[in-house]
């Protein structure tokens, strides 16, 4: 069976998730991968509730995917709206974006893993001071 990784990016600034999605594809380019990669989309928010938790419109519905913590993350951004975008290919395109692209602190990242014990997930935000993603929270593992 053949692993792969759903990379979630996401992020209240489009021009920086493009700026990320677009070094990725370099990146890609250079090692000579081709994952599949989407297109950057509005997500549409509705205000969040009175314990944090991000609600979405219902024609703008949050991925069904994305984990409480990286919807924590989402919060953290305190925007009306945000913008996603997704990255499906070999495990190996994880460490392409973290290591090999140049971060912004206004994007986090979710890496998802299905495999025959569930779901395996990381999720995480770039420190502009260490210059590198840090690990949020991770589960599955």
């Amino acid at each position: 069976m053949s692993l792969t990784t759903h990379l979630s990016l996401v992020s209240p600034d489009r021009n920086a998730l493009l700026d990320v999605v677009e070094g990725a594809e370099a990146a890609f380019l250079e090692y000579g991968l081709a994952p599949d990669i989407g297109g950057v989309q509005a997500i549409a928010g509705a205000p969040a509730t009175s314990d944090g938790t991000i609600r979405a419109t219902d024609e703008d519905a949050l991925p069904d995917h994305f984990s409480s913590e990286l919807l924590v993350e989402i919060d953290r951004f305190d925007a009306d709206s945000v913008h996603y975008a997704a990255i499906r290919g070999l495990p190996v395109v994880e460490r392409v974006v973290r290591e090999e692209v140049q971060g912004r602190s206004a994007v986090v990242i979710q890496s998802s893993k299905q495999t025959g014990a569930g779901p395996k997930y990381r999720v995480y935000r770039y420190d502009a001071i260490e210059e590198a993603y840090e690990t949020v929270s991770k589960a599955g593992e």
